[in-house]
């Protein structure tokens, strides 16, 4: 069996590994024959991450992920949390070009988001030093710092996070002190845990200052986010393959997905995308089965993925939400769904057509598929050979 993860986040958006040399190096190890990209709008990464895998023998898939969101609150009509208005949180490109060549308009457009993001961190970075002033905390936050410290291009709540905990603890003290500095922090003279805990002393800073409605938070302006039509444009410039992202833990979480397999496929289909990605730690057995082979019966490119871990280092390998590796016909779902990916990075790479047109519209037939997933097998074990 052929092990593929689609989506790893890298420290060019936020990633609990170190560096992409690392990810790579952990995705040889543990067997991952191939591997995607997949930060938050910016295609930084893409070089680092060719030449780690080119090195470790995993083939690389280069997918890059845009948040976004329309003025009416709706984004395209594919993924909410409330089921009478349908949204979407993230739209991916799968499978883009590498090197991957934007035009004018869509530099600008992605080079205006991210200083509207950058603006708002800003912000929450004079309210967290209000904070620690106000608490008499001897730590003074700097954006330039920490992203020199903890990020690339851009930073992201969860950098902010980091560099509260590591200023902390740096402070002197041993691990009584500490939790005390955590409470003052806080405000709240009952939280305990381990300071040497650092995931979970990221997110208990996370979630108690940088949350919605809590002390730190900014809202996130409307021009921080492209809309879905925006998003899919720039993907289809870039030679991507529009993704849908597929995660919930059943029919009680109010998503479109849980209208069932037939209702999404269509709905998705009717949208132009024809890839679906299923992030298994936040997905139970039970929908994996029923809908990865319901859209592969149905030509999609289906796959699966870790997507971005925020916690200890993890593996690369995907399992369910409880923890269960996925059983054998799901891997060779996934694998093909890799090879799909592949097989659309080689021909593209041919100056050929590949698994979509120029428009988004599929231009492989049924009848072709088995010979276009033979080139995407083809150039994945081909990688794990050297």
């Amino acid at each position: 069996m052929m092990i593929t993860n689609t989506h790893v986040s890298t420290p060019y958006s936020f990633s609990v590994f170190e560096s992409i040399e690392q990810i790579a190096q952990c995705a040889r190890t543990e067997g991952v024959a191939a591997l995607g990209i997949n930060d938050l709008n910016t295609l930084d990464g893409f070089k680092d991450f060719a030449a780690s895998c080119l090195w470790h023998g995993v083939y690389p898939l280069f997918n890059v992920g845009f948040l976004v969101r329309c003025e009416d609150g709706r984004t395209g009509g594919i993924h909410g949390r409330a089921a009478d208005t349908p949204a979407i949180r993230a739209i991916h490109g799968k499978a883009v070009r590498y090197p991957a060549a934007l035009s004018g308009d869509s530099r600008n457009l992605m080079a205006s988001i991210w200083k509207a993001s950058q603006d708002r961190i800003w912000k929450m970075i004079e309210a967290l030093n209000t904070i620690l002033k106000n608490r008499h905390l001897t730590i003074e936050l700097n954006y330039n710092a920490i992203r020199s410290s903890f990020g690339r291009t851009s930073l992201l709540e969860q950098h902010l996070a980091q560099a509260v905990y590591t200023s902390i603890g740096n402070l002197p003290g041993q691990k009584t002190e500490h939790i005390a500095l955590l409470r003052r922090l806080f405000d709240d003279d009952s939280f305990d845990g381990d300071p040497a805990d650092a995931p979970l002393m990221r997110q208990a800073i996370h979630d108690r200052l940088l949350t919605r409605g809590k002390e730190a938070y900014v809202e996130e302006p409307s021009n921080s986010f492209m809309n879905f039509f925006q998003a899919k444009q720039v993907i289809l410039q870039v030679g991507g393959i529009p993704c849908y992202q597929c995660s919930f833990n059943g029919p009680e979480e109010a998503t479109i997905g849980t209208k069932g397999p037939v209702f999404l496929a269509k709905h998705l289909a009717d949208k132009g995308i024809h890839a679906i990605e299923f992030i298994t730690r936040q997905t139970t057995p039970s929908v994996l089965k029923e809908y990865m082979p319901y859209f592969a019966d149905h030509s999609f490119c289906v796959t699966t993925a870790t997507g971005p871990v925020t916690g200890h280092p993890a593996s690369l390998v995907p399992v369910t939400i409880d923890g269960r590796a996925l059983d054998e016909s799901l891997i060779d779902i996934s694998y093909t769904g890799a090879c799909f990916l592949a097989a659309h990075q080689e021909l593209h790479h041919q100056k050929r057509r590949g698994f979509i047109d120029e428009t988004g519209k599929r231009a492989i037939t049924p009848d072709q598929l088995d010979g276009f997933i033979r080139i995407g097998d083809q150039a994945i074990r081909k990688a794990a050979d050297r």
